[in-house]
């Protein structure tokens, strides 16, 4: 893979947590929708939010890419509201391509979260749901994900396809939120029930979709 496939891969993923994040994200801003303190570059993106705004770049790491970051650095220093956020990229850090699970073991793994749900198991349950999640959606779309997601792009990228519906892409981002604490060693975090067997109806809703039956 080229470098600037590597960071156009790179900048899909940071867009879709950006976005989680309740940033709205321009790529390639044109001239016109930047400050004028920054009319003199061409950053990946930019970021406004409601405390801050962010100029965004993706790098790979060489030593033409820091000359370009240091003088972003000096435009944007003392420049209230504004601070630059970098993503370094390396080829050994590109993850490889996932297989493309078969339904039959779509259809255990939904088997296993109901029965965790069931026997009240419910952190090991939503983990479970979770992969069980992202294994759809390479079914669904494996050109889009071929490779591991973060939860946000993941679900960005199938509410835009109309895999799923507004309600369903908003009940699932709740539970990525806890997902992502548990899977950071959130160990205490709570799990709701009636959460999660909305998620495990979601999943059930995407596992009788035409490309699984």
């Amino acid at each position: 893979m080229s470098a600037q496939s590597l960071e156009q891969t790179v900048l899909e993923n940071v867009t879709a947590d950006l976005r989680a994040e309740g940033f709205q994200v321009y790529l390639n801003p044109s001239r016109q929708m930047l400050p004028e303190f920054l009319h003199s570059f061409q950053p990946d993106a930019i970021a406004i939010g409601q405390n801050k705004n962010l100029v965004v770049e993706v790098k790979s790491i060489e030593p033409s890419a820091q000359r370009t970051l240091t003088a972003l650095s000096e435009a944007l220093k003392n420049r209230d509201g504004w601070e630059l956020r970098v993503y370094y990229v390396a080829p050994a850090s590109v993850p490889k391509p996932i297989d493309i699970a078969t339904p039959s073991s779509v259809q255990r793994a939904i088997n296993a979260v109901v029965q965790l749900a069931e026997e009240d198991r419910l952190e090991p349950a939503l983990l479970m749901a979770w992969s069980t999640f992202e294994a759809l959606g390479r079914i669904l779309l494996p050109e889009k994900f071929s490779k591991p997601q973060t939860p946000a792009r993941l679900i960005e990228v199938l509410a835009s396809y109309g895999q799923l519906t507004p309600t369903e892409a908003d009940k699932v981002r709740e539970l990525a939120t806890v997902r992502n604490r548990l899977i950071h060693g959130g160990l205490e975090t709570p799990v709701s029930k009636p959460s999660l067997l909305e998620f495990i109806d979601v999943l059930r809703t995407l596992s009788n979709l035409p490309a699984l039956t």
